[in-house]
């Protein structure tokens, strides 16, 4: 029988047919659930029934990492070395996350996962922003329909931009055509969450017909299963674009060439109990966020952008270290303070003032008088 682990906030189990067995996350281990008596219809035994319903012969491992609605990466990483360590053959994550500092921690066992051929689901952000493990190379990454020309259970292929073919999958799943307007309030009718069981369970039933198959014939089965319908889902996309999210803190921005400057302006906040999200080109080392993650190599940040980076990270102060071109056409607003190195001082720009400062001492000194 395929083994099923559904990563969640715990299962109930009067819902579902076939085998569960309750795991949970203790004293950072995955331990038996020995005392688990949940009667909740919980956002974890919404997608257990989904999965069961779809392919009735399963063991369904439920793995408990999570409380109503939140977990720790840590915690998820510990469930998924526990199903690398099981035989495990499909993990159902009906989450992600659009934070770089979390998803790093978790690629390293989710890549080893797929070179053993494990198989993971997983749910893109219902705001539309590209997020993981959904867009992780040989992650099936599903997204829900908007449209009524699927039913429940149907699934198809729809291309997107910067993401591989098995990030591409959109599923429908209507709760209300399942329990009608009784959870109205508890649950939205579709989501991605609920996407993602789909297709685990149609992954599930490949791997019953072909316990060896390899992802290229896993890709190839959900292929030759999907339907043949018009389907309208959102576009993925780099940033937040259906939220108008404000900038509400200072955001400081440097010339990619003086990053050794920015990074003690970033200390020195930080010695100060702030939190500092520092934004660069590319990856410098453990403490920058790489821009490439929210737009293209050449584009000029808007205040999507800058937004989306602010919220995602919920910190005190947002720093950025980028070639000039970047800021170009920025209007005003967005980015407050422009730092240039000229010769031995530095030049801040600040609405229309400009100013020169002999340390960076000095340029911190003036953000607090600024700000604080």
């Amino acid at each position: 029988m395929v083994r099923v682990a559904v990563i969640d906030n715990g299962i109930c189990e009067k819902y579902i047919k076939g085998n569960i067995t309750h795991y949970k996350i203790e004293r950072n281990t995955v331990v038996k659930d020995m005392e688990h008596h949940t009667d909740q219809l919980t956002h974890g035994t919404i997608c257990a029934y989904i999965i069961s319903y779809i392919m009735e012969q399963v063991e369904i491992i439920d793995i408990n990492a999570f409380d109503a609605r939140y977990g720790s990466v840590d915690d998820v990483i510990l469930a998924l070395e526990w199903c690398r360590n099981n035989s495990v053959s499909v993990i159902n994550m009906s989450f992600g996350t659009v934070n770089f500092w979390e998803y790093s921690k978790m690629e390293y066992v989710i890549k080893k996962l797929s070179l053993e051929n494990r198989y993971l689901v997983s749910a893109f952000h219902n705001f539309n922003i590209k997020s993981y493990p959904a867009a992780f190379e040989k992650v099936f990454g599903v997204r829900t329909d908007k449209g009524n020309t699927l039913k429940n259970g149907d699934y198809t292929f729809l291309a997107n931009q910067g993401l591989n073919k098995e990030n591409t999958l959109v599923a429908h799943w209507d709760l209300q055509e399942w329990l009608g307007d009784l959870y109205k309030d508890k649950f939205p009718y579709r989501s991605s969450s609920f996407s993602v069981p789909v297709i685990t369970a149609y992954i599930a039933r490949c791997l019953k017909e072909n316990p060896e198959e390899k992802f290229e014939g896993v890709l190839k089965y959900l292929e030759q299963n999907s339907v043949r319908k018009f389907c309208d889902a959102d576009e993925i996309n780099k940033v937040y674009t259906k939220l108008k999210l404000s900038i509400e803190i200072p955001v400081i921005a440097f010339m990619s060439e003086d990053s050794e400057s920015a990074i003690k302006l970033k200390q020195l906040f930080e010695q100060e109990g702030y939190e500092v999200a520092f934004v660069t080109e590319g990856e410098q080392g453990e403490e920058s966020i790489p821009l490439y993650l929210y737009c293209d190599a050449v584009e000029v940040l808007t205040h999507e952008i800058v937004a989306s980076i602010v919220h995602i990270y919920k910190s005190d102060i947002l720093i950025f270290c980028l070639h000039e071109n970047r800021f170009n056409t920025l209007k005003k607003g967005t980015i407050d303070i422009v730092v240039r190195l000229e010769a031995d001082t530095y030049r801040i720009e600040y609405s229309h003032l400009s100013q020169c400062c002999n340390t960076i001492m000095e340029i911190y000194e003036g953000i607090q008088n600024l700000f604080v």
